[in-house]
């Protein structure tokens, strides 16, 4: 069954669709947010993949932003967490959030995951039965991060031995490297709901984390609910940040197969519109009133993997796919119609900056390492697979 739309009503012009995303995303000065949780659920979840993108991506839409309120949130108050999510990618929700992004996008990925870490155990000689080594792996992994309350994957492997074993990846290819089976056996009970990452090692930047039982960090937010009914929940709430939105870009966003995203919509209410270029699209039924412009000018400096930047990558108009390269340290004025300017060239990874009178919002900036094509296009797909 395909989703249930109404006829289309009108044409949704690049100047309301920028103004959309400068008051639904908190970038007009107007619409800034009051906390990180009410934000990331605004936009259903900021992109993580890059710990520093959430501060940045949170700087650039709340009242009052700052480096220690977001953490409190994410640590402390656990307002927000950081999972696995769509795409395959890592991004931080509110806590409300979870359960959706849970059954509707990670769980799907954990059986094709199962299946080709058990076949490369095997082939490395860890094993002759993979399933059974994963099954004692995780469970160990698990009762010895009970006990610690936290660990790091480092601590955890003092507790289980065959965590320290080593496996080579795509031995026979230009990208193969020698891997901690860690790094896998981590993914998967994070996959599973069964653990969860919290404070970093470090700083805010920082890329390593501490882990913790995902009941005892977020007690009952891991369900059953069914895939269908919680993609229909993440469509809506993607549709209300991110709409008009075409078919493709809600599949892109996602990373689900056309077939998911279809029965999600069927779920909704939703009617069709025209984009400028003619290009049909999709907005909830009870969205289709115009949306002005904000009051003031505006312009918004984002980091490289920021939601605007990627709203409607490959659909005209948008402030994502609009955004030119800007200086992190000024920014020219925009126009009334409101534009996004972008910490590195659209399609780039480079290590995000960011500058201000407040020191604390400082990265290190490193000249951006040259990539070839493929490398580059991987990365403007927000492909990047860290765990």
């Amino acid at each position: 069954m395909g989703p249930r739309t109404l006829a289309p009503v009108r044409t949704i012009g690049d100047d309301e669709r920028r103004a959309r995303l400068a008051l639904r995303h908190g970038l007009a000065p107007e619409a800034r947010a009051a906390d990180a949780a009410t934000l990331a659920g605004a936009l259903a979840g900021l992109h993580a993949t890059d710990p520093a993108t959430v501060f940045l991506a949170a700087r650039a839409r709340l009242a009052q932003p700052s480096v220690q309120g977001i953490e409190r949130a994410l640590y402390e108050e656990r307002a927000l967490v950081r999972i696995l999510g769509m795409r395959r990618t890592m991004f931080v929700v509110p806590a409300d959030l979870v359960a959706v992004v849970q059954a509707s996008s990670t769980r799907t990925l954990v059986p094709g995951e199962r299946k080709r870490f058990a076949a490369l155990l095997e082939s490395a000689g860890l094993t002759d039965d993979g399933p059974r080594w994963m099954r004692a792996t995780e469970d160990a992994v698990e009762a010895a991060l009970r006990a610690r309350g936290e660990a790091t994957a480092q601590e955890l492997a003092q507790d289980v031995p065959a965590l320290r074993e080593k496996i080579h990846v795509a031995p026979e290819k230009a990208y193969a490297a020698v891997q901690g089976v860690s790094t896998k056996v981590l993914f998967l009970l994070a996959a599973d709901g069964r653990i969860v990452r919290g404070r970093p090692l470090d700083s805010w930047t920082s890329t390593l984390n501490r882990w913790a039982p995902m009941d005892r960090w977020l007690p009952g937010m891991i369900g059953d609910m069914s895939t269908d009914v919680a993609a229909a929940q993440l469509v809506r709430r993607w549709l209300r940040a991110f709409g008009p939105g075409r078919l493709a870009d809600l599949k892109w966003w996602t990373g689900w197969t056309m077939g998911l995203v279809k029965r999600a919509l069927a779920q909704l209410d939703v009617a069709e519109v025209a984009l400028a270029d003619g290009t049909p699209a999709l907005v909830l039924a009870e969205d289709q009133a115009p949306v002005a412009a904000p009051a003031q000018p505006w312009v918004a400096l984002l980091p490289a993997l920021d939601p605007a930047r990627w709203a409607g990558r490959s659909a005209a108009g948008t402030s994502a796919s609009t955004a030119r390269t800007a200086s992190t340290a000024a920014a020219t004025s925009a126009p009334p119609s409101g534009a996004t300017a972008a910490s590195s060239a659209p399609g780039r990874s480079a290590r995000p900056t960011a500058r201000s009178s407040c020191a604390c919002w400082r990265t290190s900036a490193r000249r951006p390492r040259r990539r070839s094509p493929r490398r580059r296009s991987a990365c403007a797909r927000g492909s990047a697979r860290r765990v």
